[in-house]
């Protein structure tokens, strides 16, 4: 049976890594943010933007952002509705709880072929450093040309941090209580990082997939630092702080 899926989850949980990947694997398409609040980013169809003028990729980002403002709920439909057996998007916590959106989103939980995986990250203060890199303007992903080689360290504070955090947690179980008992597979960026194969595999069971013949690549790659001690520029005092400390200690 075709199964249609969301990916929920709170920014810089390592979201678009997996949608580039789902995207490699034989009967998946997995659309990225398309509710965000201005903006309809990553919808796939069988429009190339590397052979349209910036003329026709301006006009198509302009004809979805009204498409969807004008009627959600049949887009979000007509989304879903592409022919590959798995078909999905990602969507963060904040948007999916954005009551601009309910009635679409609600009339989708309800759909009995709906699937949801909610990608976490472990180390929530890696997660945070990595959202903060990317206010201040760094690199966040290897797929952003020449911009990936942009190196920036920021100051971070515990007590932001924490409040941040709690205000995360807080979307997250008004999310996962919208759900109800709809299906959730809980996915843990570190696992997606560290340990593809079988984090893919347990994916596509989940979604009931075949599981590639050949190992999956990765659809990115790491570019931020991996020592925070040279990402953060007041690195000690996030080792003084029990705020912060036990998440220094995290691989």
């Amino acid at each position: 049976m075709p199964s249609r899926f969301f990916i929920l989850s709170a920014p810089r949980t390592g979201s678009t890594l997996l949608v580039r990947t789902l995207n490699s694997i034989d009967g998946i398409c997995c659309h990225g943010e398309l509710f965000l609040p201005g903006q309809v980013r990553g919808l796939r169809d069988d429009f190339d933007p590397l052979t349209a003028s910036p003329a026709q990729r301006q006009a198509r980002s302009e004809h979805l952002l009204q498409a969807r403002n004008a009627d959600p709920a049949a887009f979000l439909r007509d989304a879903l509705a592409r022919p590959q057996a798995a078909v999905g998007l990602k969507i963060i916590y904040q948007d999916f709880l954005n009551s601009r959106w309910q009635a679409a989103l609600r009339a989708a939980i309800a759909r009995p072929d709906i699937r949801f995986i909610h990608l976490r990250r472990r180390n929530a203060l890696r997660r945070y450093v990595s959202e903060q890199v990317m206010h201040a303007g760094g690199a966040i992903h290897s797929d952003m040309g020449g911009g990936k080689n942009r190196r920036v360290a920021v100051d971070i504070s515990p007590q932001a941090f924490a409040s941040r955090q709690r205000q995360l947690e807080q979307e997250a179980e008004q999310v996962l209580a919208m759900l109800g008992a709809r299906p959730v597979l809980d996915i843990d960026y570190e696992d997606l990082a560290d340990n593809l194969q079988p984090t893919m595999a347990g994916i596509c069971d989940f979604l009931g997939i075949a599981t590639p013949a050949q190992d999956v690549e990765p659809g990115l790659h790491k570019v931020g630092q991996q020592d925070l001690s040279v990402a953060v520029l007041n690195y000690q005092d996030l080792v003084d702080s029990p705020l912060t400390r036990p998440f220094t200690r995290m691989d």
